[in-house]
């Protein structure tokens, strides 16, 4: 879905300025809704009960369809294409043996023969995958779109990112209630600033890429997102509201900083032709960073174990250890890419 929605961006704001600011409006929306879970749906859950937390996108689902017949453009159609059947059937096994094994992780250990299991199946068929994608006329991942620094700090900027972020909600969420006894609605206002200050930030985010480029908020959103995962690792059970709330935030505007360059870089570099793919390349790497890293941190963060802070320090530090690094690559990528293209006006 959100390959189709930076695919329509791309068609419907062919200017680069135009779009950067279209994709922070975009990515803000979303942020502004994945802030809004944890309180609406504690607000929910205290109210109505937990299934009230799926009838809730019933009525958004129906006006999203409503608005895209109304006013969502058509993109250009290229010459079709043959299904790369087998790339998509080792795309689907990798990525749901994956799965399985990281979120069976938490209840069954790292060590267990069936974790173990998934996390070799999936290694096997994503080195079947990369060779039959490399031999394939029409391959369903073009390995050439890699070459790209953009597109490829991209998806692992992405990664990054989506690991981090998506697995502290999830390990937080369990810090709020099973060590600071709070009820799903106080946890959800807990997550509240963050929410406003995400949405926010991807608006500036957004005005930034228009100015100075994708390169400065993808870097400095990184580093400030590693800032507040390495403040977290001092929080405690009875840290203040604000001790919390401040690091949180950094995470939050950092990763808010970060998407909408990272959404900018692909759709500028990736070519009209390839943008739904790059799009589905990038945010595949994103769904799998996030599924690994509510995994690992609900692992290391369990309700029946006996010292969830210990486990989420480990985990924040985790986390701080994968954004650095990814911020690392990124710029070092990208300041080759900057000398080539020096180079070669030279």
């Amino acid at each position: 879905m959100r390959a189709v929605v930076e695919a329509l961006l791309g068609a419907a704001f062919p200017d680069a300025d135009a779009r950067a600011k279209a994709v922070s409006i975009w990515a803000g929306t979303a942020a502004l809704a994945l802030g809004a879970g944890p309180l609406v749906g504690g607000l929910l859950v205290d109210r109505f009960g937990w299934p009230s937390i799926f009838l809730i996108n019933v009525p958004i689902g129906v006006a999203g369809i409503w608005l895209t017949l109304a006013h969502a453009p058509e993109t250009l159609r290229h010459a079709a294409r043959r299904i790369d059947l087998a790339g998509q059937t080792l795309a689907v096994v990798t990525l749901a043996a994956l799965t399985y094994a990281v979120v069976e992780s938490g209840r069954l250990g790292w060590t267990s023969t069936i974790v173990l299991s998934g996390l070799t199946i999936s290694v096997v068929m994503a080195a079947l995958f990369i060779t039959v994608e490399a031999r394939s006329a029409q391959p369903l991942l073009p390995l050439a779109l890699f070459r790209s620094a953009a597109v490829s700090v991209s998806a692992l900027t992405g990664w990054s990112l989506n690991f981090g972020y998506y697995g502290l909600m999830f390990a937080m969420s369990l810090f709020f209630q099973s060590v600071r006894h709070d009820t799903p609605l106080e946890t959800g206002l807990a997550f509240l600033p963050m929410t406003a200050v995400v949405t926010v930030a991807n608006l500036v985010s957004g005005r930034l890429t228009a100015r100075f480029g994708y390169r400065l908020p993808m870097l400095y959103g990184q580093a400030l997102a590693a800032l507040g995962y390495l403040a977290l690792v001092f929080v405690h059970a009875d840290s203040s509201a604000l001790a919390i709330a401040l690091p949180l935030l950094a995470v939050g505007s950092g990763v808010a900083l970060a998407v909408p360059s990272i959404n900018t870089a692909v759709l500028t570099h990736a070519g009209p032709s390839r943008v739904g793919i790059a799009s589905g390349v990038l945010n595949s790497a994103r769904q799998i960073g996030g599924v690994v890293g509510v995994g690992v941190f609900g692992s290391l963060v369990r309700p029946e174990s006996n010292d969830i802070v210990a486990g989420l320090h480990i985990a924040v530090a985790l986390a701080f250890a994968t954004t650095l690094l990814s911020l690392v690559v990124a710029r070092t990528r990208l300041e080759q890419r900057q000398s080539a293209i020096a180079k070669c006006a030279g």
